[in-house]
């Protein structure tokens, strides 16, 4: 874990001195969640039909910074990375076609829920 979130902060945080640690671990676990997810979740033929059901982006509310206090002004989103609200995911079609899920309510959308 602590090579992949070396890795993530040369190349996705390009060695930013100031990126949090708290940030830093959940893109980790995302990524490492991701590797597990494809390499022994997903049957072959969804990964060769493009039918793969990503997990969810990293909440970044209630982040702490790097002294472990609160942060005044959370992140919110990390660039490149999309954020939904909860209770919202994003899945596929079998065709392999994006569309949002609320798992509350059941309801399905084509267009990205705000925040």
């Amino acid at each position: 874990f602590e090579e992949l979130a070396g890795a993530i902060w040369i190349h996705v945080l390009n060695r930013d001195e100031e990126a949090y640690n708290d940030q830093l671990k959940r893109l980790a676990a995302y990524v490492e969640y991701q590797y597990v997810n494809l390499m022994h979740g997903v049957p072959d033929e969804y990964f060769w039909e493009g039918r793969v059901p990503w997990g969810d982006i990293p909440v970044f509310t209630d982040m702490k910074d790097n002294d472990g206090k609160a942060l005044d002004d959370p992140v919110t989103e990390v660039e490149g990375l999309e954020s939904l609200p909860e209770p919202w995911v994003k899945t596929l079609t079998d065709a392999g076609s994006p569309y949002y899920w609320n798992t509350d309510t059941n309801t399905t959308s084509w267009k990205k829920p705000t925040l």
